[in-house]
């Protein structure tokens, strides 16, 4: 979920009185700062800028030194930040 629809996913499962993380579990796929603020704290995937900017510009190198034709992937996974919305039984 987006961090919006994070939020209002809370929201739903409030007002229909479902407790979060006792009987639900709520994980956002991104992170934004304003989710630092939010109580309770909300899991999410965060991902390292520093280390994105460094295989984003070896990628870059890499075509400026061989040139357009060869590929190479790279994994660039998010960080998991279990926050409050995790229920202890899905750790």
């Amino acid at each position: 979920m987006l961090p919006e629809h994070a939020l209002t996913a809370l929201g739903f499962l409030h007002t229909h009185g479902i407790k979060v993380p006792e009987e639900a579990s709520v994980i956002c796929r991104t992170s934004d700062l304003f989710l630092d603020f939010f109580i309770p704290t909300m899991a999410h995937y965060a991902i390292d800028c520093v280390k994105f900017g460094r295989s984003a510009a070896a990628l870059a190198v890499d075509v400026v030194r061989h040139g357009p034709g060869r590929w190479r992937s790279v994994k660039l996974m998010p960080a998991f930040v279990a926050g409050q919305t995790l229920a202890r039984k899905a750790l």
